[in-house]
């Protein structure tokens, strides 16, 4: 049994080095462009191509050359290859029409190989208008639109000027890549709310809400904020007073949808249930989600797969990617309270594997560890070994 428990503290020691060792450098991509060099653009894509810092720092010093060119190095916080590579920017794409451009996809601590060139005269500013020989300038930039625009405004004052986009990180947490503004999205087919109304619910979906009513001739009908006309509030959101917020569209049977809003619990808020009215009908019918949506205060609701609300006559209205919040500030949605949580069937699959697996491993290694080699010879002078059965 000691053996066992030795040996399963050695598998888990060894596995955590192999994780601390795997995060132990942070990879970001890096781009180089611009100078008097006659060199060719080069594009280093592949992604299990590591560069080391001190390799990243030949290719820098080998760009800059002795001139001791104007260098500008654009610096963003998180940058990973996905960013580059996928981007929507026009300004940004112009860098593909600039001469010996190269690009790095994974270079280890880019940032540092500039901050090692110690014949600069280093500084970091926010809005840089002029640069001069000798000198090195650091800036951040929220966003890749920023970079060209920059970099032109400054090679006017030096045309041996010489840029650099380099990332610290590329690290991206699940809330911050849903963190969004209501009115930065610009899919045209998103339904993104309140819009011009008033409104202390703000509401995002990738696509027009699905609205299916069997006693209506368009059985299927896509409701977006075009055909959105009023939008209003009632009561606080308390258990006697529910948040009321109702919407009218234009569309075939002018539905009315009432979304409740109570506050169950200290700090908490759910939306239990939307109310559906057709034609003006002061009686409506009671549309019940598929799944809870409960949420802390401060925090917004994110469902990637989607809310569906149904009723037994086959009324229903899906929200496709829906993110909901309650007050959110600045009408910016907060950190996103998942409705898909970490432990995921794919993932408690993996786990159980692997640990059969390692005990199937540690078994065959206590195995192996339990033979035992001979410890008597026979001496062809001497008397005969006898061994008997107990031995």
């Amino acid at each position: 049994m000691g053996k066992m428990t030795l040996l399963l503290c050695l598998l888990i020691n060894s596995f955590l080095m192999l994780i601390s060792m795997s995060h132990a450098t942070d990879l970001t991509p890096a781009l180089i462009w611009g100078g008097d060099s006659l060199s060719s653009n080069s594009f280093d894509g592949n992604p299990l191509v590591r560069t080391s810092t001190s390799d990243f720092q030949k290719i820098v010093e080998n760009k800059i050359g002795s001139a001791l060119s104007p260098v500008v190095v654009f610096i963003k916080e998180k940058l990973c290859n996905e960013d580059i590579t996928r981007t929507s920017s026009k300004d940004f794409k112009e860098l593909n029409t600039i001469e010996n451009i190269q690009f790095y996809s994974s270079v280890e601590s880019s940032l540092s190989a500039f901050e090692k060139l110690s014949s600069y005269n280093q500084s970091s500013e926010e809005k840089p208008s002029s640069i001069s020989d000798g000198q090195l300038i650091f800036t951040y930039v929220p966003d890749l639109e920023t970079v060209v625009g920059t970099y032109k405004s400054l090679k006017e004052s030096n045309q041996n000027l010489i840029g650099a986009l380099v990332g610290e990180s590329c690290i991206y947490s699940k809330t911050e890549r849903r963190k969004r503004a209501a009115g930065d999205d610009k899919q045209s087919n998103a339904f993104i709310f309140p819009g011009k109304y008033k409104s202390r619910v703000l509401l995002y979906t990738s696509q027009p809400l699905v609205f299916m009513d069997p006693k209506l001739k368009t059985t299927k009908i896509n409701l977006t904020m075009d055909n959105l006309v009023d939008a209003q509030d009632s009561g606080d959101g308390s258990r006697a007073s529910p948040l009321i917020v109702s919407m009218k569209f234009n569309t075939e049977g002018n539905p009315n949808f009432k979304f409740e809003f109570i506050t169950e619990y200290p700090g908490y808020y759910a939306l239990k249930k939307i109310e559906y009215f057709k034609n003006g009908n002061a009686s409506g019918t009671v549309l019940k989600p598929n799944t809870i949506i409960d949420v802390p205060s401060n925090f917004s609701y994110h469902c990637g797969p989607g809310a569906n609300f149904t009723n037994k006559d086959g009324v229903s209205l899906f929200f496709n990617n829906v993110q909901i919040e309650l007050d959110a500030v600045n009408s910016k949605f907060s950190e996103a309270y998942d409705c898909v949580g970490f432990m995921s069937i794919p993932i408690l699959s993996g786990i159980f594997v692997t640990l059969i697996m390692a005990l199937i491993m540690i078994w065959g290694i206590s195995i192996i560890m339990d033979i035992r080699t001979m410890d008597r010879f026979d001496d062809p002078k001497g008397k005969t070994i006898t061994i008997s059965a107990s031995e």
